[in-house]
């Protein structure tokens, strides 16, 4: 794991600028191809991604489901956020 950061870390180095879309967030390559930030990295740094949750957005998503629920179903979804203290 310490040489793939050395090596990405030696990379960016190089890299002035990388073009980004404002947007949709994709990176334009060396021939002008747009192409999703995951795709970009993965094909120039050799890196592989892994899903996660930030806490942030973890509490966007537990708002959202518990909105979208009858009240019965939000108070058992809070004693479950109290209980597993997510908040």
């Amino acid at each position: 794991m310490g040489a793939l950061i050395e090596e990405l870390h030696k990379d960016t180095e190089e890299i002035k600028t990388i073009p980004i879309c404002t947007s949709c967030k994709k990176i334009r390559d060396d021939n002008g191809s747009w192409n999703h930030k995951e795709a970009y990295i993965r094909e120039h740094y050799h890196a592989e991604f892994i899903d996660g949750t930030c806490p942030e957005c973890a509490k966007i998503f537990i708002w959202n489901q518990f909105n979208n629920q009858d009240p019965v179903k939000q108070l058992k979804l809070l004693k479950q956020i109290v209980k597993d203290d997510l908040f």
